[in-house]
């Protein structure tokens, strides 16, 4: 992209788009670049041959596909998580055990260790954003009294 931001060139010649762009949305992105940069873009295996003009409708084609598959994937998603739901199943994280929550209010109120020293004491077996908010709540809680 360097080399066409600095127009030293006019036309990329390419095999196959998937050779040039790893996802639709990128693919977009670099249409759009070629667009305002006025660089013309063929591609032999997949018959295109975009000349400035002829860019906007493939932006606008491409945009839609990608939200298109966007649409696509969350509905996919959705409905996999609400049968899961109906067959029983639990979505999301699991909850951090009552005993080790008790633990780490223990260690944050009784000792001054840091929220890696606790995690550390308590098996690295909850995550570290849950044992500092674990460890905020009870100082903070501690600091009122």
């Amino acid at each position: 992209m360097e080399a066409a931001r600095s127009h030293k060139f006019n036309c990329l010649l390419i095999w196959k788009l998937d050779c040039l762009a790893c996802s639709l949305i990128h693919l977009s992105q670099i249409f759009q670049a070629f667009h305002a940069l006025q660089i013309r873009f063929i591609s032999i295996k997949d018959n295109m041959n975009l000349i400035h003009q002829k860019y906007l409708p493939a932006i606008h084609v491409i945009q839609k596909m990608i939200e298109f598959k966007s649409a696509l994937v969350k509905e996919r998603v959705k409905e996999g998580m609400r049968k899961a739901r109906q067959n029983g199943q639990i979505i999301g994280r699991p909850s951090t055990s009552t005993n080790l929550s008790e633990l780490v209010e223990e260690l944050a109120l009784h000792t001054d260790y840091s929220i890696k020293k606790i995690r550390i004491l308590t098996g690295n077996t909850i995550s570290y954003s849950t044992v500092g908010k674990i460890v905020k709540k009870v100082r903070e809680e501690s600091n009122l009294t």
